[in-house]
Parts: C-alpha cells; sequence; structure tokens
C-alpha cells in the first residue's frame, strides 16, 4: 500500500491529538520506530 503512494500522498497530514500535524510520512517513522523502542524497553528490562 505504501509503495503505491506518490510524493504528494505522503506529505498530506491530519492533527494528532498530542503531537500536532503529522504527515503520513511522519506517522509511518512513528510507526516502524514504535515497536521497536518497546522491544528494546522489554530487552533492557530482562537484561539481555
Amino acid at each position: 500500500m505504501f509503495a503505491q503512494l506518490t510524493p504528494e500522498q505522503w506529505q498530506r497530514h491530519g492533527v494528532h491529538a498530542e503531537r500536532g500535524k503529522l504527515t503520513v510520512q511522519e506517522l509511518c517513522r512513528h510507526m516502524a520506530t514504535h515497536d521497536i523502542n518497546h522491544i528494546d524497553q522489554v530487552r533492557r528490562i530482562l537484561g539481555r
């Protein structure tokens, strides 16, 4: 789905309640790194 977006579509935006204006590109980047952050947190807690 994302591979089909045009450059203009990547720059469309909405308003996030906490983050304010957020483009499709910024939202995708946030979603991609969000889970990685939680996985790292769990690893630190488990000492791995």
